[in-house]
Parts: structure tokens; sequence; C-alpha cells
């Protein structure tokens, strides 16, 4: 997968419109806990990765968010 494919994959797991790299997490509507735990599971479902929850919060931006998968980035 490639790190475009996930950001679509999680706007759409999140039921955002449309996510860009430099968003602020915080700053979206729909970014809460809710939305953390539900990228925990994107990025499960994937990339086969599961990182810890408290990873996804430290996060600040999509981009953040994003390079938690680099690893697993074609």
């Amino acid at each position: 997968m490639k790190r475009e494919e996930l950001l679509k994959e999680i706007a759409q797991a999140i039921q955002a419109e449309e996510l860009h790299e430099n968003d602020v997490l915080a700053d979206l509507d729909e970014w809460d806990s809710l939305a953390e735990t539900t990228a925990l599971l994107t990025f499960g479902k994937a990339l086969n990765l599961f990182p810890d929850i408290q990873k996804i919060r430290d996060c600040k931006t999509v981009a953040d968010l994003l390079d938690i998968g680099n690893e697993k980035f074609e």
C-alpha cells in the first residue's frame, strides 16, 4: 500500500470528506477518541501494523499519523 492510499483509507474510515497531510488533527471535527481507535484499526487492516494507541494520540498532524506506517509503505 502507498502512503496516499492509507490517507484515503483513514479519511473514509473516520468519515472525513478529505484529508491533507498538513491538516492538524485537533482541528478536524471528525478527530476524537473514536477516530483514534478507528485509525488504529485501519493500520491493522491496511498494513497489518498495530501501533500502540499512545503513538496515535501523540500525532499532531495527518502527516505524523501516516509516518507511523512508513516501514510498511511500498
